[in-house]
């Protein structure tokens, strides 16, 4: 079957999944949506982490810590940039990576 031709398709496409894990009908909650988890549900994580040293400490803060750096005369704060996965600063349009030596 063809369902990427402009015909009128009224049943779902085949990857769809097909019915839910408990059959035809409502959830076995009723209708609506799931009920919330209980209030102690990573109770088994944490504990589970507790011969390991729990969670350990938090991150570092985020951004950049130290002072301005003065590149030829501009003063500029280093950013992470998300799209190129490094640190470095925009000088006029222009990505400026800071180089790690």
């Amino acid at each position: 079957m063809a369902f990427r031709s402009p015909a009128w398709h009224p049943f779902p496409p085949p990857w769809f999944g097909g019915p839910a894990p408990w059959g035809l009908g409502p959830a076995p909650w009723g209708w609506g949506p799931p009920p919330p988890p209980p209030l102690d549900w990573g109770a088994p994580l944490r504990d589970a982490l507790a011969p390991f040293g729990g969670w350990g400490p938090w991150p570092p803060p985020v951004g950049w810590a130290a002072p301005t750096l003065n590149y030829l005369g501009f003063s500029v704060l280093p950013v992470w940039d998300p799209y190129y996965q490094e640190w470095g600063f925009w000088l006029y349009g222009v990505w400026v990576p800071l180089q790690p030596y």
